[in-house]
């Protein structure tokens, strides 16, 4: 691996990933679990937090004199972005509900609900909050992990090593949530690796994500 871009690599992992990590493993070491956090306070803070993951990427690219298009950003979105969101939602949710049931079958886990990080919305204008925080958060994460990372690591080996690297710190990256969302994430990391190395577009991942999100938190 070139040198400068492995430190490069590294610093932008540690000021994002492994904060976050840090943050969580911190959390459930002195509190056991993560604390429930007001509604407002924890849409507003996820937020802040995609919108710094935004903004970290497109510096850093931007500083380089490098295209935003290697990140996936291209200049249009149309429908069939739509279409390949919803069969990433697709794929991940057979392929997980494949992994999960092998796991519980053979008795390695048993998989529980994750808990919810927040107080539920009390109002129903405050539920517009999780759609806002879903699309900041999802497109946040996205840029980060499938349109920076992999595309950092694609320069330096194989499609297969690169989408497990960013599988494995996706998943590492909701740690706080339990055994659960650790596994989910890490499938949903293959899927949308593998399928981001194949065609280099974030929209469709970006609005996958958001959706999910929003899923995960009304279900919550």
């Amino acid at each position: 691996m070139n040198k400068n871009l492995g430190i490069e690599i590294t610093a932008v992992m540690l000021l994002t990933v492994g904060r976050s990590i840090a943050n969580n493993l911190a959390a459930i070491y002195w509190l056991g679990d993560p604390p429930i956090r007001p509604f407002g306070y924890f849409q507003f803070t996820e937020c802040l937090r995609g919108l710094y993951l935004i903004g970290l990427v497109l510096f850093i690219v931007s500083l380089k004199k490098e295209s935003w298009t290697e990140l996936g950003l291209t200049t249009s979105f149309g429908i069939k972005d739509i279409l390949i969101a919803l069969f990433l939602i697709f794929m991940t949710m057979l392929v997980w509900i494949v992994v999960a049931s092998l796991i519980e079958k053979l008795g390695f886990i048993a998989f529980q609900k994750p808990h919810s990080p927040f107080v539920g919305p009390s109002a129903a204008g405050e539920s517009l909050w999780i759609g806002v925080s879903a699309v900041v958060v999802g497109f946040g994460e996205e840029l980060l992990i499938r349109g920076y990372l992999i595309s950092r690591l694609l320069r330096v080996c194989g499609p297969k090593r690169s989408v497990i690297y960013s599988s494995l710190l996706f998943s590492g990256w909701h740690i706080s949530q339990g055994v659960f969302s650790v596994v989910h994430t890490f499938i949903w990391g293959l899927v949308y690796g593998w399928t981001f190395t194949k065609i280099r577009r974030l929209y469709p991942f970006a609005l996958a994500h958001a959706i999910n999100n929003m899923i995960a938190f009304l279900w919550a």
